[in-house]
């Protein structure tokens, strides 16, 4: 893991990229470990012109870093290209769609396309999922998990870019008040707004959906681990549409019902401390606690894009926090075991320990290291200090 100082120089080259700031290089700059975290983070092409202009990496690491660059904007305009299409033929079918994250989160940058994109995410009305389905089939996309679940997200791969169609997030159904919420989000579908980056074009939820699905994602996915470029792009959302009047008006009332307010204004002020965003106009994360914004920065940087950093240890404390109680997880346990302990299907008279099993099954995924108890206690007590954080957030209440 980086030190504290190499941190603050990926969040201050972040701040001079995005926002123009104004930052001073330390000597002695390991520009090869820096370019991989970045990397890990799914950031690395945001702050490459910046340095560019100041002419601080050797030859060696700018080829390196531009190859980075290159191809991801190479990649951009074929899934942008791709995403066309696909509009196209929804459009042809009668079908209203927008697109999430992805182009809706990068219109918000200065350089869309050194935002690192991954697939294309779409949403339909659930009452024409089935039939998006069946469109997209007989156009020569292809299941990606024909065993998959089907119920609200299906994926897709066509021309070696993945499309993901939705007709809701996972997410909300664990959230606080979550028909209001998909009721919201319907609605705006119903709304969708017609944007554009460069010659591109494409439909997107209004500010109001769109802000909250990018916060929503980082919900998602914060129990496994996320990197920064959510967190960027809930920023950069941040920055270009969420100043005081929004927030009262729009956001806070929603967040407050839907209980992601604690969280929103915390992640919020966590990105003025550390990532550069503005303060003008934008005082409504004031009374966020300074020691809790740290802790949760410190959560991302720990677990990198998707909990790529944490490694095979950090599947262990995914799963013990995932319940906020001992009976809770060793019910999960129990269940988990009796799926995948193959022997106990043949044999009922093993079912009674799956959940040993189960616990098994995690030191081993875990780590192969020697005393696997102690092992375990160790990872449970992290997931307690997790859980302890995402309780101060006001995340996954029962």
């Amino acid at each position: 893991m980086l030190n504290a100082d190499k941190n603050k120089l990926i969040f201050d080259l972040l701040q001079a990229a995005l926002f123009q700031k104004d930052i001073t290089l330390p000597n002695n700059i390991d520009w090869n470990q820096i370019l991989q975290e970045m990397k890990i983070q799914t950031v690395a092409g945001l702050p490459y012109e910046w340095l560019c202009s100041r002419n601080v990496l050797d030859a060696k690491i700018k080829m390196y870093w531009n190859q980075i660059v290159v191809f991801q904007v190479s990649f951009w305009v074929k899934l942008m290209h791709e995403q066309e299409l696909l509009i196209q033929l929804m459009r042809k079918n009668n079908i209203n769609m927008v697109i999430l994250k992805g182009a809706a989160a990068a219109i918000y940058y200065p350089r869309p396309d050194l935002r690192t994109m991954g697939d294309i995410d779409f949403l339909v009305n659930p009452k024409e999922f089935q039939k998006a389905y069946h469109i997209l089939l007989e156009n020569g996309y292809q299941l990606c998990d024909p065993e998959g679940d089907k119920d609200y997200h299906i994926a897709f791969k066509k021309n070696n870019v993945t499309f993901e169609l939705h007709n809701t997030l996972p997410i909300i159904r664990s959230i606080k008040n979550a028909p209001f919420l998909q009721e919201l989000i319907e609605d705006g579908l119903c709304h969708a707004e017609q944007k554009s980056i460069e010659q591109w074009n494409f439909p997107m939820l209004p500010r109001l959906q769109n802000g909250i699905i990018l916060l929503l994602h980082i919900v998602q996915h914060i129990k496994r681990g996320l990197g920064l470029r959510q967190i960027v792009d809930w920023m950069m959302f941040v920055n270009k549409e969420l100043n005081d009047k929004i927030w009262k008006s729009e956001f806070q009332p929603i967040l407050k019902k839907i209980k992601l307010e604690t969280f929103a204004i915390t992640l919020t002020k966590m990105c003025q401390l550390y990532l550069g965003l503005k303060t003008e106009d934008i005082t409504w994360c004031h009374s966020a606690d300074p020691l809790l914004c740290k802790e949760l920065l410190n959560h991302f940087i720990e677990k990198g894009n998707f909990g790529r950093k944490a490694g095979k240890s950090g599947i262990v404390v995914f799963a013990l926090s995932t319940d906020k109680n001992l009976f809770g997880f060793l019910r999960k346990l129990q269940r988990n075991g009796n799926i995948n302990w193959k022997l106990a299907k043949k044999h009922p008279m093993l079912r009674p320990f799956a959940w040993f099993y189960q616990i098994c099954r995690y030191i081993q995924r875990g780590s192969n290291r020697k005393h696997p108890l102690q092992l375990l206690k160790k990872e449970w007590k992290k997931s307690r200090k997790k859980i302890q954080l995402f309780n101060e957030l006001g995340l996954f209440e029962k």
